[in-house]
């Protein structure tokens, strides 16, 4: 039915959102400096992978799961990560950000230790405290006052403003819709050309 549909699709968004912005953060957080940004691209890169991947598995054409009695199992495949993710979970190093504050600097040292080398370790340790020293002692910040900080006006109101120029870009019609614009179209393997389509967008991605 099509509440099903729609109740489905909100907890689909909501999980997606909350780990796409927890995945980012954590491996930006766990990265060398001099490496940050390329390291928290890797996020996005596997989230336009996994679109591309299920849009292949999906199609007709590559006789997997692109059938009516079929579609239900591509339902599996992220399972199967989900599960693979719960195992390697435990061993996964806290974030040195949270134990900078919950647990002091030297924990925080001990983990940068396991990822990084030991002059890399000790400048992420002490651009830490930089920033718990510019955030006024590294308290968490409220909707609020996150909103409300002159500092950091700019950097949210560039944040506000890149969110919503995606989606005024139509971007996320064109991924939901592509393939019903393809059979309009009248192209002849119309799933298969939102495949290509998405690896269209996980070029750009590196670009």
């Amino acid at each position: 039915s099509w509440y099903m549909l729609v109740a489905g699709r909100v907890c689909i968004g909501l999980v997606a959102g909350v780990a796409q912005m927890v995945a980012g953060s954590y491996m930006t957080e766990i990265s060398p400096i001099g490496i940050r940004g390329s390291v928290g691209v890797c996020s996005q890169v596997g989230i336009v992978v996994g679109i591309a991947f299920a849009n292949f598995l999906t199609a007709p054409s590559s006789n997997i799961f692109g059938s009516m009695e079929l579609w239900r199992y591509t339902f599996l495949v992220p399972s199967m990560f989900s599960l693979f993710q719960m195992c390697i979970l435990p061993f996964c190093p806290e974030s040195p950000s949270f134990l900078i504050k919950s647990g002091g600097s030297q924990l925080a040292l001990d983990t940068l230790k396991k990822l990084h080398r030991q002059h890399s370790a000790a400048n992420h340790l002490s651009a830490l405290r930089n920033e718990m020293q510019e955030g006024g002692g590294g308290d968490d910040m409220s909707m609020v006052e996150l909103l409300m900080a002159k500092n950091l006006r700019k950097q949210v109101l560039v944040g506000i403003v890149i969110k919503i120029g995606v989606q005024f870009s139509g971007i996320d019609a064109i991924f939901y819709y592509s393939t019903i614009m393809f059979r309009h179209a009248k192209v002849a393997d119309p799933q298969m050309a939102t495949t290509l389509l998405s690896l269209v967008n996980l070029a750009m991605t590196f670009i």
